[in-house]
């Protein structure tokens, strides 16, 4: 244990413990002597892990414990979450690193770089007023920005925890020389509203702290039944023949039908929207994000379905569309569908209940490497990829083998989906509630895949 106000040298900084009580300890090869990880954790649960390069591993508030100094900038790790949370690289470094997956991934990016990026911009509310009560149950909310040398890069909006507008690039921002602002516009609940807003550098590397405004709304919720939103989306007929697959449409048409049926009767309309194979591409998926964010309002409900081929590169997810073709020297990154898509498609459906599920295939067919910590690569995609949407993400990557032989003529995930439509109600409510969902998909996608097909798919719910 070390003075809770003491310091280590990390990186290219310096790592300063800020709470009081942390407990830090230190973890080195034995053989070379050099640090391997400083594990730091508090008297109420909170702890981080963090490796020399700045990868890390957090309990919920853990990456806050410490703050990172370059100069007269400091941040917490936190704000370098979408960059450096590498559950899975930690695992590795502890290993010792044998397939050198922390080194290959420290020469892309690591904490020096991100330092080397610039510091975030700092963030002001300046309407409406920290704790007013609005009038409208619709706002303006508006941020002045200072840019501290790094730039500003993109902004996201949160309200009660949901990303609700995303303005990508500083051109979304608008610029006067002495005074950058931001605005956006939001749908508040009865109630007591929490509207959050984080600014980037322009690296997109760093973010500020979070800025946080408490805001009231005295209305009462809309008395106009809810309709349910569906848009469901799988490939199989790729364009280039190796990504074939046998169950992605076919699945994706499946979920949508049993939705519809499900919804019919329960929602005030059930509006379902499919893209199968030649329709999965970025340019259609941009314009049915658009459709449904025109039509779907705050109290609706709204369910998004992903089958294909999916791939986490440097702990980010990405989903390779129909017209994917391997060109270049880094085709995932450069024809890939990433998280910053996701995310910014996702915030432009306002229906303030949504369920994303992902049930697509890590394939073997796009890049010859496989680590045996791609599993928890995975879960860390998805953690991030949830953080972004501040939504309910169900998923359930598996490997190509398994996805091409499915189970029933379905993938295992949507399988028991379907089969949750009739079995899962297990309070007996005539609801099947979203936690029910995930309950039948953690026993039974691990039981069938390993029975039917000897690999042991495990699902993951990130709420």
């Amino acid at each position: 244990k070390i003075n809770p106000y003491g310091s280590t040298l990390m990186a290219a900084g310096r790592m300063a413990v800020t709470r009081e009580s942390v407990g830090l300890h230190h973890a080195y090869d034995l053989t070379t002597g050099g640090r391997v990880a400083d594990f730091l954790a508090t008297p109420d649960g909170e702890w981080l892990v963090v490796t020399p390069e700045g990868f890390f591993a957090a309990s919920a508030k853990g990456a806050n414990l410490v703050s990172v100094s370059n100069g007269l900038h400091a941040f917490a790790v936190d704000q370098a979450y979408q960059a450096l949370y590498r559950p899975d690289l930690v695992q590795a470094k502890l290993a010792g690193d044998p397939d050198g997956l922390v080194a290959k991934a420290a020469a892309q990016l690591d904490l020096g770089r991100i330092m080397g990026s610039g510091p975030a911009p700092i963030t002001r509310f300046s309407l409406p007023l920290q704790g007013s009560t609005a009038s409208d149950p619709e706002i303006d909310v508006q941020i002045e920005l200072q840019d501290e040398g790094g730039g500003i890069g993109r902004v996201e909006w949160r309200l009660n925890g949901m990303t609700v507008q995303v303005q990508p690039t500083r051109e979304a921002v608008a610029l006067d020389e002495e005074n950058p602002i931001a605005h956006a516009r939001m749908a508040l609940d009865p109630g007591q509203n929490v509207v959050e807003v984080v600014a980037y550098n322009a690296a997109g590397l760093l973010a500020s702290a979070p800025q946080q405004l408490t805001i009231t709304w005295d209305g009462v919720a809309s008395s106009e039944p809810p309709a349910l939103h569906v848009l469901a989306v799988g490939v199989n007929d790729y364009a280039d023949g190796r990504l074939q697959l046998k169950y992605a449409a076919a699945d994706a048409q499946a979920f949508a039908d049993a939705m519809k049926k499900a919804g019919t009767g329960l929602y005030s309309r059930v509006d379902v929207v499919t893209l199968l194979d030649a329709d999965v591409t970025e340019a259609k998926l941009d314009a049915a994000f658009t459709a449904l964010g025109e039509r779907a309002k705050p109290q609706d409900v709204f369910l998004f379905f992903l089958a294909g081929h999916g791939k986490t590169v440097e702990g980010k997810y990405y989903f390779i569309p129909q017209d994917f073709r391997f060109d270049g020297d880094d085709p995932i990154r450069t024809h890939g569908i990433n998280q910053d898509r996701w995310q910014e498609w996702a915030a432009r459906v306002k229906a303030k209940k949504s369920v994303m599920i992902y049930d697509t295939c890590e394939s073997g067919s796009i890049t010859e490497t496989r680590s045996v910590d791609a599993a928890m690569a995975q879960s860390a995609a998805v953690e991030r990829l949830t953080r972004a949407m501040g939504r309910t993400i169900l998923s359930a990557s598996t490997d190509d083998a398994p996805a091409l032989e499915g189970y029933q003529g379905h993938g295992v995930m949507t399988w028991v989906m379907l089969d949750a439509m009739g079995q899962g109600d297990a309070n007996g409510n005539a609801t099947i509630e979203v936690t029910e969902l995930a309950s039948s998909l953690d026993v039974k996608v691990p039981e069938i895949s390993s029975a039917a097909l000897g690999f042991r798919q495990v699902p993951q719910m990130s709420s």
